[in-house]
């Protein structure tokens, strides 16, 4: 049976969705970058430019704001000073400063630190008087800011990715899918087919698109882990400390970079097709299996739906993947190559099993699709359960064909 798809409609609307929820995410993300990006300017430029005078206390107090998500702390300060005989005041005490719900033991200790009338050294702009500042470090809260955006950005660079790329991917889909198969054959997820000396060879390929998922996925989710670390065991927002924020990130850009090279790693690792019409051999080698099928053994392809071994279930992905195998004589199904989940995935598998079919003289098998029942069994916990089994076992089975 056949499956059908509106492949145009589809990717239209999942493209316009895609857009807008980037768009959406790096605006709202790219306010809090910039904040944080200003504050590091904006002291960097002090260090080199601001110049040194003395100033006075005028208050100094703690500082608090209620909502309906609590209360929160600061540190408020107001102080005078003088330049060139005028006199100017200022309530910055450092660039970047903020409130946070567990700030008050740090800004109870700055009030501590300058009480009313005590005397101190303020920097100011030499081409602007009136801006000045206490410490010219950035205040410690964006240090923790720095490492909380991270996942946030990251999830934002990959949308992005995928958006630029769209146009691409659409356009080499729709050549793959509209014009006869012939080799060299890109397919779409899979690889390069090839004629050589031995026949038809499929490569899988082997780009850095994947390895760079990993690298933002492995990065994102170290990052995501350590801001619950060191938000509740080093001091969060209310008492950063650089050095531990500081190891934190850099093991997040490990652990991408670790990700990145398994991922390679596991391409290198994924099943090679060889089909031989001379020989009349049917060949699929990978670490997992060594297959050699003659032809006479080959009773034709199998093409079906089953549970995608990457995940149960993304957003905008089925939970079911077309699995491509050899059907034998023997009535055994020997698993060939998973396709993705995602919408054009059908049409692709479709396409490559019916030219296989015809390339080697052979039937093509195909199982009905999930019902309506299989995917509402997926929604019960027990369906759930099982279903986790099932992809779990997948997963270890078909790791060098998907």
């Amino acid at each position: 049976m056949r499956i059908k798809t509106n492949m145009g409609t589809a990717r239209r609307s999942s493209f316009g969705g895609l857009l807008f929820f980037t768009l959406f995410w790096c605006a709202l993300t790219g306010v809090f970058v910039g904040f944080i990006a200003h504050s590091f300017w904006r002291s960097a430029d002090a260090k080199l430019r601001y110049v040194p005078t003395t100033g006075t206390i005028l208050s100094s107090q703690v500082t608090s704001s209620s909502d309906s998500d609590g209360t929160t702390y600061g540190f408020g300060v107001r102080y005078r000073y003088i330049v060139s005989g005028q006199t100017f005041e200022s309530d910055r005490y450092a660039f970047g400063a903020g409130k946070s719900s567990d700030g008050h033991k740090r800004a109870s200790e700055l009030v501590r630190r300058h009480p009313v009338g005590s005397t101190f050294t303020v920097y100011y702009d030499p081409a602007k008087p009136q801006e000045a500042v206490v410490d010219l470090k950035v205040d410690p809260t964006m240090l923790f800011m720095l490492l909380f955006m991270q996942p946030f950005v990251l999830v934002g660079v990959g949308m992005l990715g995928a958006v630029v790329t769209f146009p691409f991917r659409r356009r080499s889909l729709n050549r793959f899918l509209q014009k006869p198969a012939d080799v060299p054959w890109q397919i779409p997820t899979w690889g390069t087919l090839e004629r050589g000396f031995g026949g038809f060879t499929l490569t899988p390929r082997r780009g850095v698109t994947g390895a760079l998922i990993a690298l933002l996925f492995g990065w994102g989710l170290a990052s995501f882990i350590s801001i619950f670390v060191v938000g509740f065991l080093f001091g969060g927002f209310a008492h950063p400390r650089p050095g531990v924020i500081g190891g934190a990130i850099g093991l997040a850009v490990s652990i991408g970079v670790l990700s990145a090279v398994f991922s390679v790693r596991s391409q290198k690792k994924r099943a090679r097709l060889v089909i031989d019409p001379t020989a009349g051999l049917i060949k699929l080698t990978s670490p997992l299996r060594q297959v050699e099928l003659a032809f006479d053994e080959v009773a034709g392809w199998s093409l079906k739906q089953i549970l995608n071994p990457r995940n149960v279930k993304q957003e905008g992905q089925s939970a079911y993947v077309p699995l491509l195998s050899i059907h034998t004589t023997k009535g055994e199904d020997v698993p060939v190559h998973i396709f993705g989940a995602d919408e054009d995935a059908p049409a692709v598998a479709q396409k490559v099993a019916e030219t296989f079919a015809t390339w080697t003289n052979k039937p093509l098998f195909e199982d009905p699709p999930p019902s309506s029942g299989d995917m509402l069994k997926l929604m019960t916990i027990s369906g759930a359960l099982a279903a986790a089994r099932e992809i779990k076992a997948a997963a270890a089975q078909f790791k060098d064909l998907c």
